[in-house]
């Protein structure tokens, strides 16, 4: 086999851990992993009925307005603006700057190779994603108009050309944000900010639908701006719905030249763009101080906080939960109860507001959380911490602070202004900082369990144990979990003795957590 088959099959091996899952010979790891490819297969399961629901609510007003062309360019607008988005922060330790870099570089492998070997796993998962947003709107398509079978070949042609240009663009970006920033001393920064901007512009427009005829004005909007900035997506249209021979050569023509330059160049410079992205700003004077000694766990605390904040993917994929919060009470507030009532359609809702945002509070907490990665992200330098003359309590304590300084400041804070712009009584603002302290508190926790359970060392690239781990999938359908009963409850009965019921269960469920974590969580760390 050539070097390009043997990295694809090695790195397709390391792909969501499937490597363990053919070879690991205990049935219990072995269940484990089989776990994990159900929550897979839930995950895609929940996206693809997610995107149907979207695009149906635009279909039926498409199709009396006669533009049931614009669902096929909404579904393409979709599709490109999430590759281009994730493969910003992607790029770098996917393609550029990974860690295997120096190790397949000593090889008598070409960058080429290595290049493309890299760029290929980064289209496969970027491909499945497309897929996941495709499938459902040719559902919902040919629930509206019948199409020739011609349709259903080129679709699913378009399928395999729509990530490529959308992978270039985003990892143009990556790589020259990846430059500008190394000028600068808190380089990482200036990426962790420019995709939280990003993302606040997603939800922004997310947020702004209301009505049927917002969707579908800003699904025109979107679908009309890209065909100026991005011609592609008319000719996708033209190409599908207009049977455009013409169009669909060009359409092709485009994204394979495209491509083909990119993967040239980058094959070209990939040695150099490696050392450029490596590059770190210097001070040009430095200064002796008195050093200041700090307690063992502070000391471990600043290196947590330190290694945290040094990964751009680590923090936007953690961080996202309370972003998601803070960009919603904003949203509340503006809108206030009137228009909450109106997004909602339910009546008298006011008189239910001191259960529903407690609740919306402790399920964008359970969202994300750091500490669903902080085993794995020692990666083989795991042993030097294990070897240090410290107790793993501290360790585990050090690791969930990091996630408690994330989220615990802001979130008050979300707290305090959606109890002043709703006129929540004190008592209620206080019951929900206290059960939103609480439920990161268990969150933070069971990050840890979980992350101790399914530990993933032989990582080559960050997003594989940050987004594509056991850890990270378990750790977010259970925060959306742990809601699901008393939200049904409370809206069903409307008695907050259920939020006081649930606040009880999370103390008990606090105390258990640290109960394992000092018992066998202690052990399992010692294993490792």
């Amino acid at each position: 086999m050539n070097s390009l088959g043997l990295l694809l099959k090695v790195n397709l091996l390391h792909l969501f851990n499937l490597n363990a899952l053919l070879h690991v010979k205990n049935t219990k790891n072995k269940l484990k992993l089989l776990g994990f490819a159900f929550t897979l297969f839930i995950a895609a399961a929940v996206i693809c009925v997610y995107a149907y629901m979207y695009f149906y609510a635009m279909a039926p007003i498409l199709f009396q307005t006669g533009t049931l062309d614009l669902l096929l360019g909404a579904m393409m607008a979709i599709a490109s603006l999430i590759i281009t988005f994730t493969s910003i922060y992607k790029v770098v330790g996917m393609i550029i700057n990974c860690k295997d870099y120096d190790l397949l570089s000593a090889l008598p492998i070409s960058n080429k190779t290595i290049m493309i070997s890299k760029w290929t796993m980064l289209y496969a998962t970027n491909l499945i994603v497309t897929l996941l947003v495709m499938i459902p709107a040719l559902v919902v398509y040919i629930q509206f108009i019948s199409v020739p079978f011609t349709f259903y070949i080129l679709y699913f042609l378009f399928a395999f050309l729509i990530p490529l240009i959308p992978l270039v663009i985003g990892c143009i970006i990556g790589i020259v944000i990846q430059y500008v920033s190394s000028f600068f001393r808190s380089k990482n920064l200036i990426s962790i900010f420019l995709t939280f901007i990003l993302v606040l512009a997603i939800m922004y427009f997310s947020f702004s639908v209301q009505t049927e005829e917002q969707l579908i004005d800003i699904g025109t909007m979107i679908t009309n701006t890209l065909n100026h900035i991005y011609p592609l997506t008319g000719m996708f249209i033209q190409a599908l719905a207009h049977n455009n021979w013409a169009m669909t050569a060009l359409f092709i023509a485009i994204n394979v030249v495209v491509f083909t330059i990119f993967i040239w160049f980058v094959s070209a410079q990939y040695q150099t763009l490696n050392s450029l992205v490596k590059k770190h700003n210097t001070v040009s004077h430095y200064q002796l101080e008195k050093t200041k000694s700090s307690s063992v766990f502070m000391t471990l605390f600043k290196k947590e906080v330190k290694r945290y904040f040094s990964s751009t993917i680590y923090v936007t994929n953690t961080a996202m939960g309370i972003v998601l919060q803070t960009v919603g009470v904003v949203f509340l507030a503006i809108k206030g109860v009137d228009g909450l009532e109106q997004m909602l359609s339910i009546p008298g809702i006011n008189e239910m507001l001191s259960g529903i945002l407690p609740l919306f509070i402790c399920a964008t907490i359970g969202l994300g959380s750091t500490t669903a990665a902080s085993i794995s992200i020692e990666g083989d330098q795991l042993w030097i911490i294990k070897s240090l003359p410290i107790d793993a309590m501290t360790i585990f304590k050090a690791k969930m602070g990091v996630n408690m300084i994330v989220t615990i400041p802001l979130c008050l804070v979300n707290v305090g202004v959606l109890g002043l712009f709703f006129r929540l009584p004190i008592f209620q603002i206080l019951f929900t900082a206290v059960l939103a302290i609480i439920c990161i508190l268990f969150f933070s926790m069971f990050g840890l369990i979980i992350n101790l359970n399914f530990p993933v060392f032989d990582w080559v690239n960050e997003v594989q144990i940050v987004k594509q781990s056991v850890s990270s999938f378990i750790s977010i359908f259970a925060g959306l979990a742990t809601i699901i009963i008393p939200g049904y409850l409370f809206i069903r009965t409307g008695n907050m003795m259920v939020l006081y019921g649930f606040l009880g269960v999370m103390i008990v469920l606090v105390l258990a957590s640290y109960f394992y974590l000092k018992t066998a969580g202690t052990k399992i760390f010692n294993q490792l």
